[in-house]
């Protein structure tokens, strides 16, 4: 299978650049070998990592070594117990063959792993096709290799694999299942196997004959096609967006990466298999923000591209705050909290720095928001909620938002485990309608795992979105209002830590 690049240019906003682009790693023995085009970009790319200059292309690899070359590659999570009496507890590369034990990629029998022993081709081939989900080729080849009777049983299938797909091949008909395999025959078959390493938070559009590897938050993949599976690891943690793009192999998805297609585009009922994908709300509006547009100065957000204002988000955490040196910080509007209900007795209690905060707040000239913190299970305590806000802010002046914050929390015992998300969109829906009949902007808060997992969005188009996010850049595929782009933020007046916002649309003009 030939493997190709190409690059197409959509549009001035497009950012297209190759992830691997830092001075090659030099290695004092591999000038003049066939491998070494591979070696220098897998190593600029930190899956390879030589020692003294040196990187041993020739050299056997170990399963030690081959274990923590695919974790780099994968980044996988979760790791198995060590059960092998011959794996030591401290060892450089036992994290990694516990994860790779654990994904299933290399197995141990009889109570032992091996991690000393050389990996051989056969050994290869079998690891190589279980991390990576290496299909056969419809219709492809079956190679007859002259020693294939020396290929073990279990190891039969994975050789054939790999050979059909063209990402190893034996020589002079022998595929010799049982020699070691070198380094460099490793770097170049995952070099065969990943056709294109995606390892910043930009907005791609290609087509690669080959798999792609995304290894970055934020990433956004339209117009494309890739011939082949996309490796999403475990280090993309944030939304991988992929709009009017077809793949022609399968989505993995090793880590906590929110997955979103446009049904719409490419061949969406052949091509989307990840567990955690969601379609796009066609309904509702696309963050059209360029990531270059904003920019941290002496720790606050900056925004050239339209009108912005600077706020905070407190509560009771904060205690006392002096809100007149707030004011004089450059600080726009405040969002207070008006109180939470309990995860897990239900009860509602207010927040005690409420009141103060909204008279401090509102006497110094800045803008005011409020929010509460929901534990809602269903319609009626959201409600509820509503009412508790509304009665908190009569007879005063409220001209930001007043937002609904419903989060998940982790642990079997809170009350909103499990949640359908089609009933937290209910109890959002039913807080923000019954904000609206007061007169009020009702908004809804979010970051990426809330809003994506536990909220259908397409039925909240009708509100505003306040998206948590801290990114050097609003990271999310929708538009939103208001961007909560730190939790460290610091502003006079408030000891400590402060959540800092910054304000697309000045509420205060609509009122």
């Amino acid at each position: 299978m030939k493997k190709t690049i190409l690059l197409i240019t959509v549009c001035s906003l497009l950012l297209l650049m190759f992830s691997l682009s830092v001075t090659a790693t030099d290695y004092d023995d591999i000038n003049g070998h066939w491998a070494k085009e591979q070696i220098e970009k897998w190593s600029d790319a930190g899956i390879l990592k030589g020692s003294e200059g040196l990187f041993r292309p020739n050299d056997s690899i170990t399963r030690g070594e081959m274990a923590v070359i695919i974790d780099r590659l994968m980044v996988y999570q979760a790791a198995s117990g060590n059960n092998f009496s011959d794996l030591s507890a401290n060892a450089w590369y036992t994290p990694a063959l516990l994860r790779l034990n654990e994904a299933n990629v290399i197995l141990g029998a009889y109570g032992k792993i091996r991690p000393n022993d050389s990996v051989t081709r056969q050994e290869a081939a079998a690891m190589l096709v279980r991390a990576f989900a290496v299909k056969p080729l419809n219709g492809g080849e079956m190679t007859a290799y002259a020693d294939y009777d020396k290929i073990a049983p279990w190891a039969s299938e994975n050789v054939q694999i790999m050979s059909q797909n063209n990402y190893m091949q034996g020589a002079n008909n022998l595929f010799r299942p049982q020699d070691k395999i070198t380094r460099a025959e490793i770097v170049k078959i995952i070099d065969n196997i990943i056709a294109f390493n995606c390892n910043n938070s930009n907005l791609y559009s290609f087509v690669v004959d080959g798999s792609v590897r995304c290894n970055s938050q934020g990433m956004n993949i339209i117009n494309s096609y890739i011939d082949g599976n996309l490796y999403i690891t475990g280090n993309a943690t944030g939304s991988v967006m992929i709009e009017n793009t077809v793949i022609t192999g399968k989505i993995i998805n090793i880590g906590q990466a929110s997955l979103l297609w446009d049904a719409q585009g490419g061949r969406a009922d052949k091509i989307y298999y990840a567990n955690n994908g969601y379609p796009i709300a066609l309904n509702l509006k696309k963050n059209t923000r360029l990531a270059t547009d904003f920019t941290l100065v002496d720790g606050r957000m900056t925004y050239k591209g339209g009108e912005y204002r600077c706020g905070i988000d407190v509560s009771s955490w904060q205690e006392n705050i002096d809100w007149r040196a707030v004011a004089a910080d450059g600080i726009d509007f405040a969002m207070l909290r008006v109180g939470y209900r309990g995860y897990v007795s239900g009860a509602t209690m207010p927040d005690t720095y409420f009141t103060q905060n909204l008279q401090g707040a509102t006497a110094n000239g800045l803008d005011v928001g409020v929010y509460y913190y929901s534990q809602a299970t269903g319609v009626e305590e959201a409600i509820e909620e509503a009412n508790i806000v509304l009665d908190a802010i009569k007879g005063y002046d409220i001209t930001y938002p007043i937002v609904y914050d419903w989060e998940n929390v982790s642990g079997s015992t809170a009350r909103t485990d499990k949640m359908p998300a089609a009933v937290t969109t209910d109890c959002a829906l039913a807080f923000c309608e019954t904000i609206q009949a007061a007169g009020y902007t009702p908004m809804v808060y979010f970051n990426i795992p809330i809003g994506l997992r536990h909220y259908d969005l397409s039925r909240l188009g009708a509100y505003d979105f306040w998206f948590a996010g801290y990114t050097t850049a609003p990271r999310f595929y929708y538009d939103l209002a208001m961007w909560q782009y730190s939790s460290t933020g610091r502003v006079k007046g408030i000891k400590g830590n402060v959540d800092l916002d910054i304000s697309f649309v000045d509420y205060s003009d609509k009122q």
